[in-house]
């Protein structure tokens, strides 16, 4: 949802905070092939070292996991690091892969592309 409200280059050293749930409305993909309009309040960047609270109700979820409910009147704080784990550019790792010959089978003869 962040990514098509404020799109943030990956490698920069800041994100985006966006409150779920308001008057506001942006089509988002939930999952391969479903789409819904997604519901949020505010959105803005924020900065690399920059900590933000979060309240309640809701989900906290990281890659997709479901980790913690925040019950009502709940809150944690988080704050956005940029040293955490590495993270796989697919393109360029598909591309050095596909260059270097290692998606070709021994048994096809390659073919001019069309």
């Amino acid at each position: 949802v962040a990514g098509l409200l404020h799109p943030v280059d990956r490698r920069a050293s800041g994100g985006v905070h966006v409150v779920m749930g308001g008057p506001h409305r942006v089509r988002a993909p939930l999952a391969p092939g479903i789409f819904a309009d997604v519901a949020y309040t505010s959105v803005a960047p924020i900065r690399a070292g920059e900590a933000v609270t979060l309240t309640g109700p809701g989900v906290l979820s990281f890659d997709g996991e479901r980790d913690r409910v925040l019950h009502e009147a709940e809150s944690v704080t988080a704050v956005l690091r940029v040293d955490g784990p590495r993270v796989i550019d697919v393109d360029a790792a598909v591309a050095v892969a596909a260059r270097r010959g290692h998606f070709r089978r021994p048994s096809e003869p390659l073919r001019p592309a069309p």
